[in-house]
């Protein structure tokens, strides 16, 4: 099953936070976490089921897993 990858406009401003943040120490390490998010939604997108369900008292966690 592949689902569509909806990318929030805060966690593209935080993925692009964290680039930067590498980037100003070592691009090619930057560049490498870029391709692992993008890899990682991929996956996600692919396998949306992946991962163990935790269980959180708040409502808005529900079916959150890790």
């Amino acid at each position: 099953m592949n689902l569509q990858i909806v990318k929030h406009r805060k966690a593209r401003r935080d993925v692009m936070l964290v680039f930067v943040y590498l980037g100003e120490r070592n691009y090619e390490v930057a560049e490498r976490f870029l391709k692992s998010v993008d890899a990682d939604l991929k996956q996600l997108a692919e396998f949306p089921g992946m991962g163990a369900l935790r269980k959180f008292d708040n409502p808005l966690l529900v079916n959150v897993r890790s």
